[in-house]
């Protein structure tokens, strides 16, 4: 399948060779386009060809997303489907709020636990910022610890970088910076069915990948106006602007 020059323009900021991995990418498709339903091999490819991957790479991916047990696989006639397990199916569906949510909930408050010097960790959960010491939601229980209240706003320095870091400012800044010339650019009249929705999974796939690095409640505490929350209302809104096809459309497109 050929591309519009539309459309290479357009997908050439998510296709960045060293960070395309076939099978990720089949991840991204299946979770998003059908995370209850079984899609069509046709359909996977065309997506995946619009992209300029190869089909071979993609047939290695799926054995090796069977392999893991990360997708069933059923023939109907001469077509292959290919459905999320119901491990898979569970997993997806534990983190779709953070790689959908068009918001965070702005965190402005924490607690701040140390832990039982004589134990290796005082909880489990929270963000770790020195040994024996992290940073808890305000309405945390933590009763048996030894927590203060603090405001984010008035952490010191070295903790903000800290938050940062574990927020990825740089990767959100430079997505949010390449969304903005998407958009711009964009016209979906130029675009067939196929490659819309090639360029939804192309955003989506560097957002998911992004979104699922960032600590929780590192995104929570780095405010509305900071990269992580600007580049996740961008990314909704491109969401948006591609919406999501149903599976009956995409098999027409690609001749199923």
């Amino acid at each position: 399948m050929t591309s519009a020059p539309a459309f290479a323009t357009l997908a050439q900021p998510f296709l960045d060779p060293a960070d395309i991995k076939v099978w990720s990418v089949l991840v991204t498709i299946i979770g998003d386009i059908a995370p209850e339903a079984a899609i069509g091999g046709p359909i996977l490819t065309a997506l995946i060809e619009s992209m300029g991957l190869q089909p071979q790479a993609m047939r290695v991916a799926l054995h090796r997303l069977k392999r893991d047990g990360w997708v069933e696989s059923e023939k109907i006639g001469r077509v292959g489907f290919y459905r999320m397990s119901k491990a898979a199916t569970s997993t997806t569906f534990a983190v779709s709020p953070r790689v959908y949510a068009p918001r965070v909930e702005p965190m402005t408050s924490a607690r701040l636990v140390v832990g039982n010097p004589l134990e290796t960790e005082p909880t489990d959960q929270g963000f770790p910022i020195a040994p024996n010491v992290v940073l808890l939601p305000p309405e945390q229980d933590v009763r048996d610890l030894l927590a203060a209240t603090v405001e984010v706003d008035a952490l010191p320095d070295w903790v903000i970088s800290k938050i940062r870091e574990s927020a990825c400012f740089t990767d959100c800044t430079k997505l949010a910076a390449d969304l903005v010339i998407f958009r711009q650019n964009f016209d979906p009249d130029a675009l067939g069915l196929i490659e819309r929705t090639a360029l939804r999974i192309l955003v989506l796939h560097r957002w998911r990948r992004l979104a699922l690095r960032m600590d929780p409640l590192a995104e929570a505490m780095s405010g509305a106006d900071q990269p992580p929350a600007l580049c996740r209302a961008r990314v909704a809104e491109c969401l948006e602007l591609l919406e999501r096809p149903t599976l009956q459309d995409l098999a027409e497109a690609a001749g199923l």
